[in-house]
């Protein structure tokens, strides 16, 4: 009997929605009444993700953590069973770290599905009291756009398109996956006051390429594209596939850290690392080589208290192609010393 698509497709949100249920229940239960802070070191734990498709089943998490109610708020997208049509940027938020929700009711998705090929990879960065999420509507084999979705609120976003990257070459399509924000307020030597960090993806190499780039602004959401810039590592020894910008803001002057989401391309699939590197100036980079996660796509996070929070997604059962996000948590001079 050969199945469709739409069939198999039905199947395997079904599936992935009953596996991250059953798996979630026991973490939920036993940590209920407690928050992200009061989670025990070196323990992966799935956290509740609804989204607007109804699945449960969410990837590319970025957190923003906040001194004020709700505490967290969480960029990601809804991804079910693999199915990038449900791609579409969200917003969800939690005064504790593990239970989100929206804050309005149908408030997600943000931005809905591009009528060719599918939106991906939201960022969400706070400055000046205004929110700034930035994510991707890629519509090949014709261009990609780069959108910044603007809230004082978070419930009303305002749209615009800050860079469109054409494919003039369709045999060899170049564009950026995973964009990370990164703002300050005092400028730098160069008058800017914030960074987007982004993997340049080059689709048909054999081997596959992927390299990092960044744009600065003077201005935020406004960077200079014609202008990219390239970090310098002092050894980068894997394929960097997604990245996010964490900033330590306990330390003086501030210490910047990258998140990598490593790939190695196997006969079969992708598989997946999460490394670390640190800086001082968002230029120069030192890339620590203990693994700080396995098997986890995009990731972001936060520091306190010299713990790293890693808010991380994971494709958990393979065989289902489900996807959940979920929080673990060690500590920073594992990496580093300090």
């Amino acid at each position: 009997m050969i199945i469709s698509k739409k069939t198999k497709f039905v199947i395997y949100k079904f599936c992935g929605m009953i596996f991250n249920c059953i798996t979630q229940i026991p973490f939920l239960l036993r940590y209920s009444g407690c928050n992200i802070d009061q989670l025990p070191l070196y323990k992966k734990i799935p956290i509740k993700t609804p989204t607007y498709d109804k699945s449960g089943q969410a990837v590319h998490p970025d957190i923003l953590v906040q001194n004020e109610s709700p505490f967290y708020v969480l960029a990601f997208t809804p991804y079910p069973a693999t199915n990038d049509y449900y791609e579409n940027p969200s917003v969800l938020v939690s005064d504790d770290g593990l239970h989100f929700h929206e804050e309005r009711k149908n408030l997600n998705p943000l931005a809905p599905a591009p009528e060719t090929d599918h939106n991906d990879d939201p960022d969400i960065a706070l400055f000046g009291g205004v929110y700034y999420l930035v994510y991707l509507e890629t519509r090949r084999p014709e261009k990609q756009n780069i959108h910044l979705l603007t809230s004082t609120d978070r419930i009303l976003w305002q749209d615009s398109i800050i860079h469109t990257q054409n494919f003039e070459n369709h045999g060899n399509i170049q564009f950026p996956v995973s964009p990370a924000q990164v703002y300050f307020g005092t400028p730098d030597s160069d008058g800017n006051t914030g960074y987007l960090y982004y993997v340049m993806n080059v689709e048909k190499s054999d081997p596959p390429r992927h390299y990092i780039q960044y744009v600065t602004g003077q201005a935020p959401g406004c960077f200079d594209f014609e202008s990219p810039g390239t970090p310098v590592f002092d050894n980068l020894p894997v394929i960097p596939w997604h990245v996010d910008i964490i900033t330590d803001s306990e330390r003086t002057p501030f210490l910047y850290y990258m998140l990598i989401s490593a790939v190695r391309h196997g006969q079969d699939r992708k598989h997946y690392s999460l490394y670390i590197a640190r800086s001082s100036d968002l230029k120069h980079w030192t890339f620590c080589g203990r693994e700080v996660l396995s098997g986890c796509y995009r990731s972001s996070g936060f520091i306190k208290d010299g713990i790293l929070t890693v808010c991380y997604s994971e494709n958990k059962p393979r065989i289902f192609k489900s996807w959940r996000i979920g929080v673990y948590k060690i500590k920073i001079s594992d990496f580093f010393g300090d």
